[in-house]
């Protein structure tokens, strides 16, 4: 009874003092068998090193690459609708896949970066989404029967078909107000900015079925990028576009070999500069 009189009274003493800027002592146990715990001890305890690298929030490198990005987007679609007038699709994107295998390569022996394992599904699926995407892009900016504008404002939907699928896929918390309020206004960004022929009229509009294919672009680009996500915390980013520029340059050559036409100096040009965008 004693001892355990002295117990509630040191717990006593000790529980006011518990405070967050200073540590606590709490003993407990009966002369030189007592156990001392620190409770609330201030000093920093270092975060592993993997954690502590992890940026906190995005930066303005990141968002000025995403910008960067965004523009050579647009040329490329400008000089493949250029090298698509007359030259047939499958060309003007197996060559602008091929460049951008060489420009990847390049960029992987200058850096030393080793090649992405091939077991990896992440790859697989940013590879395989990413070449149906390109295929349908250069399918649609091939076709005359769609405007650029039309074909460029279904293709900037993208990142509104991600804030969608990153929920679901990778568990990512957009929040559902920010989705309610920021999506709609993406839309109707996108459509005052290209001005779309199926929305503001123009003459004839564009054909319903090429919409479908640039809509289906947005989607598969989309999922490429939630690949691109899962992978690229563990790949280098010249290594993913090595291995999706391969693939892309086998598939589209493929296509291309069936319809085979020289193209002219003229859309090479157009082709070898949408590859380097």
């Amino acid at each position: 009874a004693a001892a355990a009189r002295r117990i509630s009274a040191r717990n006593a003493r000790a529980s006011p003092q518990i405070r967050r800027d200073r540590p606590a002592t709490l003993c407990f146990g009966t002369g030189d068998r007592e156990t001392v715990i620190v409770v609330n001890d201030p000093v920093p305890v270092p975060l592993p090193a993997a954690v502590a690298a992890r940026p906190r929030g995005p930066t303005l490198v990141a968002l000025g690459w995403m910008t960067l990005a965004g523009v050579l987007f647009s040329v490329m679609n400008v000089l493949g609708r250029v090298a698509a007038t007359s030259a047939p699709w499958a060309t003007v994107a197996a060559v602008r896949a091929i460049v951008g295998a060489l420009v990847a390569f390049a960029v992987v022996r200058y850096r030393g970066s080793r090649p992405v394992r091939l077991g990896t599904r992440a790859i697989w699926l940013r590879s395989i989404s990413g070449t149906t995407a390109m295929a349908l892009t250069f399918y649609v900016l091939g076709s005359p029967g769609i405007a650029l504008g039309d074909a460029v404002t279904l293709f900037n939907l993208g990142p509104v078909f991600l804030a969608v699928l990153a929920p679901i896929a990778l568990g990512e918390r957009s929040g559902l107000r920010r989705l309610v309020v920021a999506i709609p206004l993406a839309i109707i960004g996108v459509i005052l900015v290209d001005k779309p022929e199926f929305v503001f009229g123009g003459a004839g509009g564009s054909d319903r079925t090429l919409l479908g294919f640039a809509l289906g672009a947005a989607f598969f680009s989309s999922v490429a990028m939630l690949g691109l996500r899962k992978v690229g915390q563990r790949e280098s980013a010249e290594s993913i576009a090595l291995h999706f520029s391969t693939i892309a340059a086998i598939v589209l050559t493929v296509v291309a070999l069936l319809g085979l036409a020289l193209p002219s100096a003229r859309e090479l040009a157009a082709m070898g500069g949408a590859g380097i965008c």
